[in-house]
């Protein structure tokens, strides 16, 4: 998987694996209500298994916090043994799991095997070079294997474990690596879109806008957003958190084109409404009198700076100052 910071690689696969976890776990229930009933035949038992999904569970490592023999396994020094590192603990964990095997209550003679697939995640580009990808190269081939320095080779089992990798670049990674990989690309264009709009009606739901602030929080949201970030980005503009010049002209070294200055206006504005719960806040006043009005007035002044300060610092503060 490979895609800027933010553009939704963790999330994608969590929710694949969420999804294959629930379809195995109703599987087990329809076996289970089919033996309860006493009618259940051979023709039966075999049509409900027929399907078989896997339910899956992930491993994260992320190499670059650990060093080369953390990752693959070393020699001790002292007794001249060798220990595997985490990367190769995992490999050799790969075997078929009885998650949920129970037996029918009237039959006894059948189990239902839900089998257990391990999705090994590596998150993290590979900055050595060699980087810690091209050692996975032989692990694409039809009989996946890694080599470890003693000279031993791993097989990892090819039906039960699945190997992936979360990086933001792959221009280092050999070629050899790359063509044994199967890549998806996330781009991440206009996400901060769809985290704007959920956010709005978060705050629709949670701090009981009005409707009119709402209103006018979509209007500049639409006639701001779109073009600071434009202006950002032909201006190239760089953040005070980027200290590589090439990876400041490159986004996809960074977060998602936008994410980042709307994640951090969307933290200010919350913080606002936090303070601004004390008080009146931004709530639509219960009745219509001179008095409702004038707080109309008020409120809709307090809105719009609350808006334009969350703004300001949301999408300049990281900037550099030059």
């Amino acid at each position: 998987m490979v895609g800027p910071a933010g553009s939704g690689k963790t999330t994608c696969y969590q929710a694949l694996a969420g999804a294959l976890r629930k379809l195995a776990a109703r599987i087990l229930e329809v076996v289970e209500d089919t033996s309860n009933e006493g009618e259940t035949t051979d023709t039966d038992l075999q049509d409900s298994t027929s399907i078989s999904w896997y339910s899956v569970y992930t491993v994260v490592l992320f190499p670059n916090a650990l060093l080369h023999e953390e990752i693959f396994g070393a020699c001790t020094e002292q007794q001249c043994t060798w220990r595997d590192g985490a990367f190769t603990k995992v490999l050799r964990d790969s075997e078929r799991h009885d998650l949920s095997a129970n037996p029918f209550s009237k039959l006894g003679k059948r189990r239902t095997l839900i089998r257990k697939m391990k999705w090994l995640v590596l998150d993290g580009d590979p900055l050595a070079t060699p980087g810690w990808l091209d050692r996975l190269s032989t692990l694409g081939k039809s009989q996946p294997f890694l080599s470890l320095s003693s000279g031993e080779k791993v097989w990892p089992s090819r039906e039960e474990m699945r190997v992936l990798a979360e990086v933001t670049d792959i221009s280092g990674a050999s070629p050899s690596a790359v063509t044994q990989c199967c890549l998806v690309y996330f781009s991440g264009k206009d996400l901060w879109k769809s985290v704007w709009k959920a956010e709005m009606d978060f705050l629709y739901r949670e701090h009981t806008l009005d409707h009119s602030t709402m209103q006018m929080w979509k209007s500049m949201a639409a006639d701001l957003f779109a073009r600071t970030l434009t202006f950002i980005k032909l201006n190239a503009l760089t953040s005070v958190m980027l200290t590589d010049n090439n990876a400041a002209k490159n986004s996809s070294y960074g977060a998602s084109d936008g994410l980042q200055e709307v994640m951090s206006f969307i933290r200010i504005l919350n913080a606002l409404l936090d303070q601004c719960r004390k008080g009146y806040g931004l709530k639509c006043p219960p009745k219509e009198t001179q008095d409702s009005l004038i707080a109309s007035i008020s409120t809709e002044v307090c809105a719009r700076n609350m808006f334009v300060v969350a703004y300001i610092w949301g999408f300049g503060g990281h900037l550099h100052p030059r």
